[in-house]
């Protein structure tokens, strides 16, 4: 109503009530606590059918996208600023009276509103997804004409924008060459910047990695001149990304670091978003998974709730790279299917420098299962919405999984219960077993058994389904978690028959293992040892590198159990090779706990404490616990080390083991020689000016606060960095000193 030109501004709200109390109006509550009046729908159309026979339509429109377009200007810099979630959904409630005004300046040729207004709409159309919609409407408004140059140059770079987001790449550099073109034409540095900032983000995507250093660089000249702070910090990240992938991680961290200063200072909460994901980027790439869940736990923190589709979706793929590579691989596979809808939903597809990096973490994930389970995985996750597949990307400890998923599990039981037909049964059988094997992951052993035992009574009414040994296969798993040794040797003994009648090599041999854990849990070795012997070469028959993995440990834990500890060691050592090499973290921790319990059979109290300090830090990076059958065996070393040493000594000997890296711990585990005792004298200490030449400037930083004894909260007040960052870098300063604690980089480099 303000639009008209009859209506005084403060004599809107007494009109408006007015209107409310005669019910020809509906006051509406916003979620931030302001009001919104609608008509009544049937007073709305009455009301459009009289204008449009009127000769006020084109005037009434004209005024109405005018005061539209002064709105979204008004928005538009509210983007990059700390109210942004306000301003996002103050244009998502006006979503469709923005088009209506778009589409009025079209129809009435008005060339520079239309520029104007779709320009001011562009980040919205990014940040919330609505990438397809927002470039028709840019192109749109590029081929009413000219325009002012400024005007022009604004909808060219917002359209190649969202145009390489979408894998368009042919028509961004397009778009961006005319936007170069015209901005340097008329002396728009700025233009000119985000212009340079687009190709340079298009060749590297396209893997033009050295040409999109040149381009970022030069953009990132123009910004630094004009003190354009938000875009500096946005295109840091990009040549962050751009060196990152040409292996440089120590000059891409700086460069994220320095952008993530600004975004911050300036308020930019999705450039810190943007930011976080390189670094959080770099860490993924690094073998840092922990730090690069904590990076995508502060860029979910306020994308979900802002909606920021894109760094949900970049999250997920870092959430998902992570679990694959920590063995998770059917989260890792929700995941990627979670991933997957959510590009889909926004027009995006994974651009081929995006395909390079995360194929080799699809590949290690894809490898742990087999066809039918990655696919099932993967269909799961793409049930979930954005906020379901972030709670389970970030479990607290290890969740329960989203309602969806545990409703996916119902529903692919119940919906078969009424059928009956022998073609259907089948069909049953297969999501009993994946609904008893998704609970078996989740501990919820309760409803694997009931599954369990409802597949397997299936199974045996059919007869001839592939899937009749599943059902006591994961029963005896099941069993075995709960030691209940009889129950598991008679299902894992009719899932071996049934395995030898069906050719299943593979699935035979984590049968035969698991009877083998069984005869662990009763204590007869010899037996434990033959079937090892059997499970170890089916296993190399079948070339499966998890079923080798576990068949050493079940070797070698028979061999500790007959006292053979050079021939447990021999086995132990091979497991952690082959879990090495195949990255089966699940392996390491197997391996680890089997050489730290060997220490103690052999009298080294304090090498288990330290080898039982790196698996149990090990095992908490992928959410694995022990199991009962497992305590059973290890707790009496573990108990016998304990009792040999003061609790000081076991603590330090602990949380020495602790702050080792896998790679260290192996190696640790596979020395002749005890290490120097932690209380032994230090070296005489360095200045702060003898670190390292592989440190790079921030790590120099770093570390001598750390010298100081300041704590990460602390140094990331004094440098203007996120914790997470310090944690990061901290983490990165004792991997290259070779060192496990703070207190040891302070002695080793001394106050600066």
């Amino acid at each position: 109503m303000g639009a008209g030109d009859s209506v005084e501004g403060e004599d809107v709200l007494d009109l408006l009530s007015r209107l409310v109390d005669k019910s020809l109006v509906v006051a509406e509550m916003r979620r931030e606590g302001s009001s919104r009046y609608r008509f009544l729908e049937p007073v709305r159309q009455y009301a459009q059918e009289r204008l449009e026979v009127s000769e006020e339509g084109d005037a009434v429109r004209l005024r109405h996208a005018l005061w539209f377009l002064a709105f979204a200007e008004e928005a538009e810099p509210e983007l990059r600023r700390e109210h942004q979630g306000l301003w996002l959904e103050r244009l998502e409630t006006e979503h469709d009276n923005l088009r209506a005004a778009i589409q009025s300046f079209l129809e009435q040729e008005e060339t520079e509103p239309a520029l104007r207004l779709c320009g001011a709409l562009g980040d919205f159309w990014h940040v919330r997804g609505y990438l397809s919609e927002g470039r028709r409407w840019l192109e749109a408004a590029l081929d009413e004409g000219e325009g002012p140059a400024t005007a022009r140059t604004k909808v060219l770079s917002k359209a190649a924008f969202m145009g390489w987001e979408q894998g368009d790449f042919e028509r961004s550099i397009s778009l961006s060459h005319e936007n170069l073109a015209l901005s340097r034409r008329t002396g728009d540095k700025a233009g000119a910047a985000f212009a340079l900032y687009n190709l340079g983000m298009t060749k590297m995507f396209q893997e033009e990695h050295e040409r999109a250093r040149v381009l970022f660089e030069e953009a990132v000249a123009l910004q630094r001149e004009l003190g354009d702070e938000v875009g500096l910090a946005r295109t840091l990240q990009g040549l962050g990304l751009t060196v990152m992938s040409l292996g440089d991680f120590d000059h891409a961290e700086e460069f994220y670091e320095e952008g993530l200063a600004l975004a911050r200072k300036t308020g930019d909460i999705l450039g810190i978003e943007l930011l976080l994901l390189g670094l959080g980027l770099a860490a993924l790439h690094q073998d840092n998974y922990e730090c690069a869940r904590v990076f995508c736990r502060e860029i979910l923190d306020t994308s979900l709730p802002l909606d920021h589709k894109h760094c949900i979706v970049a999250s997920l793929h870092i959430l998902a790279s992570a679990a694959g590579s920590q063995g998770q691989a059917v989260r890792s596979a929700r995941l990627w299917g979670a991933a997957e809808a959510l590009r889909e939903a926004i027009g995006v597809q994974l651009a081929p420098v995006e395909r390079t990096a995360y194929a080799r973490y699809i590949a290690v994930a894809r490898s742990r299962l087999d066809d039918e389970a990655w696919q099932a995985a993967w269909a799961e996750g793409r049930m979930l919405s954005p906020a379901e597949a972030v709670e389970y990307g970030l479990p607290a400890d290890e969740p329960a999984p989203p309602a969806a998923l545990r409703f996916a599990r119902r529903e692919a039981v119940s919906s078969l219960v009424s059928v009956d037909t022998e073609v259907a049964l089948p069909v049953r059988t297969k999501a009993l077993v994946r609904a008893a094997r998704i609970a078996w992951e989740q501990g919820d052993y309760e409803t694997t058994t009931v599954l369990g035992e409802e597949c397997l009574a299936l199974s045996r009414e059919l007869g001839d389904t592939a899937d009749k040994a599943e059902a006591p296969y994961v029963l005896g798993l099941t069993a075995l978690v709960r030691i209940e040794l009889e129950r598991a040797s008679a299902v894992f003994k009719e899932a071996a028959a049934l395995q030898r009648e069906l050719g299943d090599t593979v699935g035979l041999a984590h049968t035969v293992q698991g009877l083998g854990i069984v005869e662990i849990g009763r204590r007869d070795f010899v037996r434990a040892q033959e079937l090892h012997e059997q499970s170890l070469a089916l296993a190399r028959e079948a070339g499966d590198d998890f079923g080798i993995m576990f068949a050493l440990a079940l070797g070698a834990l028979a061999a500790l159990g007959q006292g053979e500890h050079a021939q447990g060691q021999a086995l132990w050592a091979e497991g952690l090779e082959v879990s090495r090499m195949a990255g089966m973290v699940h392996g390491l921790v197997f391996h680890l706990q089997i050489s730290a319990v060997s220490a103690g059979a052999q009298g080294q109290p304090v090498r288990l404490a330290r080898l039982w300090g790196a698996a149990e830090a090990l095992s908490e990076t992928i959410g694995v616990t022990l199991y009962p059958i497992e305590r059973r065996f290890h707790g009496p070393y573990i108990d016998a080390a304990r009792a040999q040493l003061d609790e000081a000594t076991w603590e330090a000997a602990l949380a020495e083991g602790q702050a080792m890296s896998a790679e260290k711990a192996v190696e640790y585990a596979l020395s002749a020689e005890e290490p120097t005792p932690p209380i032994s004298p230090t070296p005489k200490r360095p200045s702060a000016a003898e670190m390292p030449v592989g440190f790079t400037r921030r790590e120099k930083e770093v570390a001598a606060l750390v010298a100081r004894g300041l704590t990460n909260r602390r140094i990331a007040r004094e440098l203007v960095l996120s914790e997470h960052t310090v944690h990061h870098h901290v983490t990165n300063i004792l991997k290259k000193l070779g060192l496990r604690s703070r207190e040891q980089v302070a002695s080793h480099l001394g106050d600066s």
